[in-house]
């Protein structure tokens, strides 16, 4: 699966996921990145742990509601051991742009897996405006996923999702 110019500019170039997460199916002048962060398979058989859950996760996870709780300095520590690890320079920013820099890093972290990015925009109230950038007729209604038919008749008080 192709990915976006704008993810593939979110990496600067000393950053190691790069080198090691992101393939190159271009041609010529043209670059095509792709994800290729678990790939070890031989006969169709796959030769890695299927991952739910890595370390990086738990730290930015900690870096958002070190946050949120007040405690700027703990983020940031969070958030620079990701970085470290990417073979990056920590963060310069201060306490306002920390958010920002922690969904940054998520970006760029998690690309790929589970479903991470949706529900990170969820979260953050701003999944209309990232994906009305992508998607011209994006509704706010279809980020919600249709109650199965059988739960409303069990459930008289369910109303059905809106556009469903």
């Amino acid at each position: 699966m192709a990915i976006t110019e704008e993810l593939l500019a979110r990496f600067s170039s000393e950053d190691l996921r790069m080198e090691h997460w992101i393939g190159d199916a271009g041609n010529g002048p043209i670059r095509v990145g792709y994800a290729s962060k678990y790939r070890a398979q031989a006969f169709g058989e796959r030769l890695e742990n299927l991952v739910v859950l890595r370390l990086a996760e738990l730290y930015l996870i900690r870096a958002e509601a070190r946050l949120r709780s007040g405690n700027p300095s703990g983020a940031r520590d969070d958030l620079n051991t990701v970085r470290r690890r990417a073979g990056i320079p920590p963060s310069a920013a201060d306490d306002d742009a920390l958010h920002s820099a922690i969904q940054e890093e998520r970006q760029r972290e998690l690309f790929a897996e589970w479903g991470h990015r949706w529900c990170d925009l969820k979260r953050w109230g701003i999944l209309d405006s990232a994906m009305t950038s992508i998607k011209p007729h994006w509704a706010s209604s279809s980020a919600l996923f249709p109650i199965p038919e059988d739960q409303i008749r069990y459930n008289p008080y369910l109303t059905q999702n809106p556009d469903y």
